[in-house]
């Protein structure tokens, strides 16, 4: 087959061959249609589905970062003057700690964990699922820990039982189910572990040069007020060791993601 004039195929004669080979077989024709039909139902779906994780992000954004902004340290916590300095009149904070650990039980198991402190403000939006049901206070009281279920299989142990953490020992009071505030610059190298800042200290597991992440969420008395604010901090303190973030900030890299497994998923359902 020649090119027609402007090097452009002709598609009428290539339509008149597809068709006259389809004619032919009333099965290939039928299969080609469900694979058209199939790629774009799949295409179409993939794209509300995308629709929906946006539409999810936005409504929990502010427990998903752990409050209306965050100010986050590696290495440092933050002194409390210098703490004052920074937050604004009439907001809430609450301050996580999370570093990496290695978690033993008494039958020789040990396992990496992704250990997370609190204190008593978080969550500031959101909730922490905890099976069985119980106050996340009663929980993490006395030297209690939550941890995530994978650990319970891989070190073969059950709530109830106690683990070997730095310097300590802690009780699994029972399972972390839910978790806000998972958008951050930590990430853990196993089995994420909950427990407050008494126990943390009681551990004594903040070596020097260990890699730890001071996180400090607010909640503002104005929530609207949360860009702005952290433009001003961004102005004031060009120097400072500790970053500010609003959901604003990750919500970019959180929709590319988005955009590149939508891509991916489209090209599944075009094959």
């Amino acid at each position: 087959m020649r090119a027609g004039a402007g090097g452009a195929w002709n598609l009428g004669a290539l339509w008149r061959i597809a068709w006259r080979d389809l004619r032919g077989s009333s099965t290939a024709a039928l299969i080609i249609l469900g694979c058209l039909t199939l790629g774009v139902a799949t295409i179409t779906g993939i794209g509300s589905l995308r629709a929906s994780l946006t539409d999810t992000l936005e409504r929990d954004a502010r427990a998903l970062l752990g409050g209306d902004l965050v100010i986050e340290s590696t290495y440092r916590e933050l002194p409390p003057e210098e703490l004052r300095a920074i937050v604004p009149a009439g907001a809430t904070v609450a301050h996580t700690i999370a570093t990496n650990a290695i978690a033993f039980a008494d039958n020789g198991r040990q396992v990496p964990v992704a250990l997370k402190s609190i204190d008593g403000a978080y969550p500031l939006y959101g909730v922490v699922g905890i099976e069985p049901l119980m106050t996340l206070e009663d929980a993490l009281a006395d030297g209690g820990a939550l941890v995530e279920a994978a650990l319970l299989q891989r070190l073969a142990i059950a709530v109830g039982d106690s683990l070997a953490l730095g310097n300590g020992r802690v009780t699994v009071r029972g399972v972390l189910t839910a978790e806000p505030d998972q958008i951050g610059g930590f990430v853990g190298l196993g089995p994420r572990v909950m427990i407050d800042r008494a126990t943390l200290d009681a551990l004594d597991i903040l070596a020097p040069g260990a890699l730890v992440r001071h996180k400090y969420g607010l909640a503002l008395a104005d929530r609207s007020e949360a860009g702005a604010y952290v433009a001003t901090l961004r102005r004031d303190f060009p120097e400072a060791a500790w970053r500010a973030q609003t959901f604003n900030d990750v919500q970019p890299r959180i929709a590319r993601n988005a955009d590149r497994l939508a891509g991916y998923l489209s090209l599944a359902g075009i094959a």
